[in-house]
């Protein structure tokens, strides 16, 4: 699922094995992918909460994805 959208770049969200995986695409794609990686390892430590294909919910401390909350990070 898509969970974040710029003319430059763009990041979907999905499911393997029960863990959150982000990946990414666009011209800063290159430059972002640095991040995303430090990011996808943070998340195999992590289990979502729910998750299902119309949003996931990743933690109590986290709002769900995607939403307006989520959004305004």
């Amino acid at each position: 699922m898509r969970v974040y959208e710029k003319s430059v770049i763009k990041v979907n969200a999905s499911t393997e094995n029960g863990k959150v995986v982000l990946d990414i695409e666009g011209p800063l794609s290159t430059v972002a992918s640095p991040v995303i990686k430090r990011i996808n390892k943070i998340f195999q430590e992590e289990k979502p909460i729910q998750a299902d294909e119309d949003n996931i919910i990743f933690s109590t401390w986290s709002p769900p994805i995607p939403s307006t909350a989520f959004n305004r990070l």
